[in-house]
């Protein structure tokens, strides 16, 4: 099914950003217990992914073309079997025989507003949009980006006034653009203790993730290869991150941007749970927590606070982790007077 229209209803676009492993994700299960929320199922990476929505818009010669968008739609699956590579005979091989399945057997009637079906309406619609930027003039891009989004919305959340979008946007890219296509947007920053960052990241088996995937080794001859080269990597992008963050809480209006700790949303469950639906509805309250607990359950995400404590290697005395810690406790600060004027 291929959305020609979308309504006239506007809805709040509910973004949710996080500083890697900073803990986001509670929030997004907070709003999946709420009513009147529509909820993009995965990370939305059409904007922000590169080559994508937001670097097209930025003009970036580069990304001019449909590759990566293509590229993009391989990876989940999508348009008209574009994940085989069609210079591949064995894979084209497999192509022609799911063509034949589908030819023989109508899936339609069973994707019809199931997830699969909305994902494939979601890529369709990215594989339009810029299909429509290649035939359109540059002015107009804008407006057709505003009107792929409002899309989206109306496939994830026909009836409700809320649609939330996880890590659409990375804190420090296109940010004189996505304040214009995601309006009206509410941003959620969750930060978290970086020492339980990085404690995450090596209880999940991710420490040492992207120096494995440079293969020209640029980053473990900046940091080194081991375990604290690794270490120092992840801290040196968490105050990166930081420093973005801070631009967007002195440029983004202040009914816009929430920055709202980890440990705060555990702690202070009640109170958060009320400060997000304020921030969110501008203090309407037509949102509900109707299902509470349900996905965000407070007692067993404890149990990921202070879990640095389990690794020694993780020293505040090393340089950029300590910055780090200076740059979260100050950004604590900015959180919890956000927390108390929202509750």
């Amino acid at each position: 099914m291929t959305l020609n229209s979308c309504n006239d209803k506007i809805r709040t676009r509910i973004i949710i950003s996080g500083l890697y492993y900073s803990g986001s994700s509670a929030v997004v299960d907070f709003l999946k217990e709420c009513d009147n929320v529509g909820i993009y199922p995965d990370e939305f990476n059409q904007f922000r992914g590169a080559g994508l929505i937001g670097d097209i818009l930025k003009a970036l010669p580069d990304f001019r073309s449909t590759d990566r968008t293509d590229a993009y739609i391989s990876k989940y699956g999508g348009i008209d079997y574009l994940s085989i590579s069609k210079n591949k005979v064995g894979h084209n091989r497999r192509a022609n025989f799911h063509r034949f399945i589908d030819r023989v057997i109508d899936f339609s009637k069973f994707k019809n507003n199931t997830m699969s079906g909305k994902k494939d309406d979601t890529l369709l619609e990215l594989k339009s949009l810029i299909t429509q930027f290649s035939s359109k003039k540059k002015l107009h891009e804008v407006n057709l980006a505003k009107r792929w989004l409002r899309k989206i919305d109306d496939i994830y959340a026909q009836e409700m006034d809320y649609v939330v979008y996880d890590q659409a946007i990375y804190l420090g890219k296109h940010e004189k653009i996505w304040p214009k296509i995601f309006h009206p947007y509410k941003l959620i920053v969750v930060i978290r203790n970086p020492l339980d960052q990085l404690a995450q990241l090596i209880r999940s088996n991710k420490i040492s993730n992207d120096h494995d995937r440079c293969t020209t080794n640029g980053i473990g001859d900046i940091y080194g290869n081991s375990i604290e080269g690794n270490l120092s990597y992840h801290a040196s992008a968490i105050n990166a991150r930081y420093e973005k963050l801070d631009k967007l809480v002195n440029s983004l209006p202040e009914n816009s941007i929430f920055v709202i700790d980890f440990e705060d949303l555990i702690l202070k469950y009640d109170c958060c749970n009320k400060a997000i639906i304020n921030f969110t509805t501008n203090f309407k309250a037509n949102i509900f927590h109707k299902n509470q607990k349900k996905y965000f359950k407070p007692e067993v995400s404890a149990k990921n606070l202070n879990i640095y404590q389990e690794y020694s290697i993780i020293s505040p005395r090393q340089q950029n982790i300590s910055e780090c810690l200076e740059r979260y406790k100050r950004m604590k600060v900015i959180s919890a007077a956000m927390l108390r004027n929202l509750s």
